[in-house]
């Protein structure tokens, strides 16, 4: 840091210094905390562990969905409890792994707030290239000569 650097911020920490009674802070200048405040780390800021919190233990959601993407595969339509999981996160993991798994676009979902279920439809030409054990989606593409 230059000295001119160094001058106008132990100005301004002065300044602060003088506002205590209504503003809190904390700084950590040449090894030393000033201020009326705890300094706040990144990490405590985010729980601690540097990691955002989950409302579900990582891979739950998706451990849930598995048998019934698998039916999707083969009967083209399911039904998706919703069982202890709050609707929002499950709707947006259900979209996800649908997208992820049979391509953007290829699933469609509406629910069923009677009988608290996400029902997937799956287009039919995703079943037929499932169905001939092709391995992908997009196999096939490109070779075409032109």
């Amino acid at each position: 840091m230059l000295d001119v650097q160094k001058t106008k911020l132990e100005q301004a920490l002065r300044i602060l210094m003088t506002l205590t009674d209504h503003v809190r802070f904390a700084v950590e200048f040449n090894g030393r905390v000033i201020g009326n405040s705890e300094l706040v780390t990144a990490k405590a800021v985010r729980g601690g562990k540097g990691k955002r919190n989950l409302r579900y233990p990582m891979g739950t959601l998706s451990t849930y969905l598995a048998p019934y993407l698998d039916n999707l595969a083969t009967e083209g339509v399911v039904e998706i409890p919703w069982g202890q999981f709050d609707y929002p996160h499950l709707s947006s993991s259900v979209t996800a792994a649908c997208s992820k798994r049979f391509g953007k676009g290829m699933a469609t979902t509406t629910t069923n707030k009677i009988n608290n279920t996400i029902e997937v439809w799956l287009d039919p030409s995703v079943m037929e290239s499932a169905s001939k054990g092709q391995p992908d989606l997009f196999s096939g593409w490109g070779d075409e000569e032109g």
